[in-house]
């Protein structure tokens, strides 16, 4: 018997044909044997059949499976039956029954062509727009004799009589005009005419006023003003009887049609934006809806301390339903490129320094690519430079399978022909979740870890209830793996949405059969999860890849004693293929989770300090606030610094004097609501170590929102309902650093 003992490759087949091998040659290799590359059933048994390089059969040891021999025969070692090896393993192409594709959810997607548009979100608050104030000053002194505008908030539209003024110095000059007019027999161009009407015009009256007196020719005691524009009375300083002076505001009248919200831009965003893009806004106050605008300025300097600008967007507000001051979340649009080849984000797998998809043959097949994208576009998709002609069907769902499937054809066809000389060389292959080619642990926030964590806890309470021979859930797990992907950014949150895809696929009730069946598949999704970003080590052991040769099927567990939750008959039988990686050290790009928690911490300690200063009217002390995340923002890098950033820009707008009667109430806590948002935006990407539970907290009598320690309510916007409120949520607490 010639045995090729190929020790070179022996570790990578350990790791990528055991783990990968064992749980797909049950669904896998018997669809290859069924379908033919073309996607048609193959005549006669393919059993009989066994992989060949050029022309020769080869069978394979299922338990040592680096042993590949020319001819049948049993397994030097473990004495275990050898088994010809499927050629359809040693194509680059994958093929599986369509019915197995079905039963895994493989879903695909077509490839398109569009204009490949981006979407930057910002946050921002309404203001009014400044060409629509409009003053009402007087240039002379009077009193006022009828008010007929007398609260503010009031709508009145251009011409409407704001109130009657009595003014010696008008009355005079109107007595004036009409000697001037001489009973309408001066004429038009008479020198003290056209002087008297400037006199009048200057004094504050209006052409209709002007004409109405000639017409008329009698001069009103009291002269009505009117209001110069259409809007909203946001200023009334009058009231019926009192004496005014010239240069005196009595009102300011908003045109609210229109409404500018400020937002901060980065200055890596920049690139992406110019006046005139086009943008939409949602506010808090308005759920549901949406409204349509422009951006109108972007601030022409960068401010050295934030690296960010000012911009400005306008939106049409016809039913003055967007008032001043709501927070508002806005998304510019940039379109990018016109035409360009757009694919699903979910159906680029990372491999590291490569980009992977399958796409779609039709007939059960799959053909794994290599592909080059550009930035990701609105929708959930990216821009494909190379790899993908439109009207392909990628899969979007089940492709961690088909990428260990590929893998493990991979490095076959390698072990046979080292050389490369098979077909499968011409498809490379991605690394499996067994593979030598390892990839780095991502660095995740601390919020994310936790939930990781929570994950690792629900999958190996499921695991240890196989064991014992009892029909567990998967609920909590798909529970976990949703919060894993909610919280996480890619890669980590699309391999967090296969495991709760493949948890979902065993339905609740099920039998200790079908929950088994399922946990195989879930378990290569956990690995691969865990392998991009690892959960906390248990203090039992770390978590190994575990392979049952009996069943053919893997598992995840604590420590290298075997624990097979596939028959408590062979509770031991298995081997550990190899442990996972501990999470992503401190120096590994971004701080740890702990590290970062302390970090954030001196920002969430003086937030609450200001906050609690406010319940009780002292001092606000929104400087150390502002100090504090702007350190933060000098030592951080990406999301992180810039949330701290826009959390030191909202401190700065919060002024440090006292609340009660030197300073506005309503600046001071509507400029701590702006803050509170920008904290709980920090907060939530990066939780502050050490402090405990945060909550999000509403009033609803003033309808406004903070940020607090505990649950217990603290409303810093009136110490008169200091226990007025309701907690909303709590945010993830921050890991301690136990250094």
């Amino acid at each position: 018997m010639k045995t090729f003992l190929l020790l070179l490759a022996a570790a990578a087949l350990v790791l990528v044909g055991v783990f990968a091998a064992g749980p797909i040659r049950g669904a896998f290799s018997a669809a290859g044997d069924a379908v033919s590359p073309d996607g048609q059933p193959k005549a006669g048994d393919a059993g009989e059949a066994g992989g060949s390089a050029g022309g020769v059969t080869l069978y394979q040891s299922g338990m040592h499976p680096w042993i590949i021999t020319t001819e049948p025969g049993n397994c030097p070692i473990c004495g275990m039956k050898l088994e010809p090896i499927d050629p359809a393993k040693l194509a680059g192409e994958i093929a599986i029954d369509p019915v197995v594709v079905q039963n895994i959810g493989v879903r695909t997607t077509p490839v398109v062509r569009g204009p490949a548009v981006q979407t930057l979100r910002t946050v921002g608050t309404v203001g009014v727009a400044e060409p629509n104030v409009h003053d009402v000053n007087l240039r002379v002194s009077g009193w006022i004799v009828d008010l007929f505008v007398d609260y503010e908030g009031a709508e009145v539209e251009a011409g409407d009589e704001l109130f009657t003024l009595y003014s010696p110095q008008l009355y005079a000059a109107a007595e004036e005009f009409l000697l001037a007019v001489d009973g309408g027999s001066a004429p038009a161009d008479d020198p003290l005419l056209g002087s008297a009407r400037d006199r009048l015009l200057n004094l504050g009256l209006t052409e209709s006023q002007i004409e109405a007196l000639q017409e008329a020719g009698v001069t009103e005691r009291n002269v009505p003003i009117v209001s110069p524009a259409t809007g909203t009375v946001t200023q009334k300083n009058a009231n019926e009887g009192m004496n005014v002076e010239p240069g005196m505001r009595v009102f300011r009248i908003v045109d609210l049609s229109t409404v500018w919200v400020q937002v901060t831009l980065y200055e890596s965003q920049l690139g992406s934006v110019e006046v005139g893009q086009p943008a939409i806004m949602t506010v808090t106050g308005l759920p549901g809806e949406t409204f349509e605008g422009e951006l109108s300025f972007i601030d022409p300097t960068l401010d050295p301390r934030t690296r960010a600008v000012r911009a400005r967007v306008a939106f049409e507000n016809p039913q003055n339903r967007i008032k001043p001051g709501m927070f508002a979340d806005v998304t510019i649009r940039h379109t990018a490129q016109e035409e360009a080849v757009l694919a699903p984000r979910e159906a680029v797998v990372k491999t590291g320094t490569r980009e992977l998809v399958f796409v779609a043959k039709g007939g059960g097949r799959f053909e794994p690519r290599e592909v080059e994208t550009a930035a990701g576009v609105a929708e959930g998709r990216v821009v494909v430079s190379s790899g993908l002609e439109p009207g392909e069907d990628v899969v979007t769902s089940g492709q961690f399978l088909l990428d260990s499937e590929a893998s493990v054809r991979s490095s076959l066809a390698r072990m046979v022909d080292p050389g490369g000389g098979t077909s499968a060389s011409a498809a490379p292959a991605s690394p499996a979740m067994g593979s030598m080619d390892a990839r780095a642990p991502n660095t995740v926030s601390a919020a994310v870890q936790a939930e990781l964590d929570r994950l690792a806890g629900a999958y190996l309470t499921v695991q240890a209830g196989l064991i014992r021979g009892e029909a567990s859930g998967l609920g909590p797990i798909a529970e976990a793996a949703g919060a894993v992907a909610d919280a996480a950014d890619a890669p980590v949150a699309g391999l967090a949405a296969a495991v709760r895809g493949a948890a979902d696929r065993v339905p609740a009730g099920a039998d200790l059969a079908a929950v088994r069946g399922g946990f195989d598949a879930l378990s290569l999704t956990v690995v691969d999860l865990f392998e991009a970003a690892p959960p906390t080590p248990s203090g039992e052991g770390p978590y190994a890849v575990s392979y049952c040769p009996m069943v053919e099927k893997n598992w995840l567990q604590v420590g290298e004693a075997i624990r097979n939750p596939y028959d408590p008959s062979m509770l031991t039988c298995g081997s550990v293929l190899r442990t996972l990686p501990a999470p992503a050290a401190p120096g590994a790009g971004a701080a740890s989770a702990p590290a970062a928690g302390e970090a954030v911490r001196p920002v969430a300690e003086a937030f609450l300090r200001l906050q609690e200063n406010l319940t009780r009217n002292e001092p606000a002390g929104a400087a150390a606030v502002a100090d504090a995340a702007r350190s933060l923002a000098a030592e951080a890098g990406g999301r992180t610094a810039e949330l701290a950033a826009a959390v030191a820009e909202a401190a700065d707008r919060v002024p440090a004097d006292r609340v009660p009667a030197d300073a506005d109430p309503a600046t001071v806590r509507g400029a701590f609501e702006e803050l509170s948002l920008a904290a709980v935006a920090l907060f939530e990407a990066a939780a502050p170590a050490g402090i405990g539970p945060l909550a999000v907290a509403h009033c609803p009598m003033v309808d406004k929102d903070w940020l607090q320690a505990g649950s217990a309510i603290r409303n810093p916007y009136d110490p008169s309902m200091l226990t007025c409120g309701t907690v909303l949520r709590t945010l993830p607490e921050g890991a301690a650093d136990a250094r």
